[in-house]
């Protein structure tokens, strides 16, 4: 059998965004799909009950909250706020391009924080109300849960928002389902070590027995190797670059050949350690989460795999809803391996092909329903 080493891409399409009738609280990575409802290809249309206390409540009950935008003369104004943080730019950039795309109906007005607090964030999408956006995309997830103010204040503006979903009739959110991915990466991490020896570097402010990524990481590597040794090891959130990189050098040294990266925006750190380390002539190897594309094929000597997020369409079905009057928020768009929204990049030749199959089962058993991933403690 040939084996494929362009990025994994499950072929579903994007008609399957929605959960129908799912639960937030949800803990599984299954989507269950209702093909009778589906608008253009974007299912935004679908009764969804949006928390346990509000089960009742249908999207259809916002519509007359949504305002008409074929009566208007002027072109659709979208802002975004440029927030350098975030955890995958190449997310921020998907949407700049779809947006552009439209560039005859839709002005785009991009505001750049002062500064990295929470205010300044607030302040800038204030800004961008003030403008008049029609629709405020705030893709800030550590941001957006200082918001609810501000958007309750302004219910003729639609706000597009990540991972943290406000209910409200003005809001639709993009949620990543990504439970899945750090078992993947376990799956990987176990076929791929050569001393047995695996480790996962994180932010200390998550205990430990509340870390659901890395309980996720290691059933996955217990999933096809009861051996393997999975090691631990934590830092402040805050910690400098080379607070990070000498933690990852301690753990190579002590045998772990593969690094599940959870430090976030200091993922460089362990990346060049270990290509110190392999410089060496003793091959080290790293597996996260938060690298974009074009960076996993610079650095796939040392990075075995890497996951990307995609708004790939979703931007662009989302203003052709709105500029046609069908547009309806108070929603949280289901994004995950089902459809595309996150997948895994695996164009690396250091990946052998056992490993490959086995990916390609595992994660086929998992949008099947087989295997079940939980997004929180039981």
């Amino acid at each position: 059998m040939e084996k494929s080493r362009k990025n994994l891409f499950i072929i579903l399409s994007l008609t399957t965004l929605i959960c129908t009738g799912c639960q937030l609280g949800q803990t599984t990575v299954t989507i269950v799909e209702d093909t009778d409802t589906t608008v253009e290809g974007l299912n935004v249309l679908q009764p969804v009950a949006l928390s346990v206390e509000n089960q009742k409540r249908v999207i259809g009950e916002v519509e007359t909250n949504v305002s008409s935008m074929s009566q208007k003369e002027r072109k659709m104004i979208i802002g975004i706020v440029n927030d350098t943080n975030y955890h995958n730019s190449d997310v921020f950039a998907q949407m700049i391009t779809d947006i552009q795309s439209y560039e005859q109906e839709v002005q785009l007005i991009n505001v750049e924080p002062s500064s990295e607090t929470a205010t300044s964030y607030i302040e800038s999408v204030n800004e961008l109300i003030k403008k008049g956006s029609d629709i405020v995309i705030i893709p800030s997830y550590r941001s957006e849960v200082n918001l609810e103010g501000v958007i309750n204040e302004n219910l003729n503006t639609i706000f597009l928002t990540f991972d943290q979903f406000i209910n409200s009739s003005n809001v639709l959110g993009l949620k990543y389902r990504d439970e899945a991915i750090p078992y993947l990466l376990g799956i990987i991490a176990a076929k791929q070590s050569n001393t047995k020896q695996i480790g996962y570097l994180g932010d200390e402010g998550i205990d430990f027995n509340e870390n659901v990524e890395y309980l996720n990481f290691l059933a996955g590597a217990k999933a096809v190797d009861d051996e393997v040794v999975v090691k631990y090891k934590l830092v402040p959130c805050d910690s400098e670059t080379t607070t990070i990189a000498i933690s990852a050098e301690e753990m190579y040294q002590k045998g772990v050949d593969v690094i599940f990266d959870a430090v976030g925006n200091e993922s460089m750190a362990i990346i060049n350690t270990a290509k110190a380390i392999t410089n060496d002539k003793q091959p080290v190897y790293v597996v996260n989460t938060n690298i974009s594309e074009d960076e996993y094929t610079a650095l796939n000597n040392v990075l075995l795999v890497s996951s990307l997020k995609k708004t790939e369409g979703v931007i662009k079905k989302i203003i052709e809803l709105y500029l046609s009057d069908q547009m309806i928020a108070g929603n949280q768009l289901i994004l995950g391996l089902e459809n595309e929204g996150i997948s895994l990049l695996l164009n690396n030749p250091n990946l052998s092909d056992e490993t490959l199959d086995i990916i390609h089962d595992y994660q086929e058993k998992l949008i099947q329903g087989e295997i079940v991933i939980s997004s929180k403690l039981e």
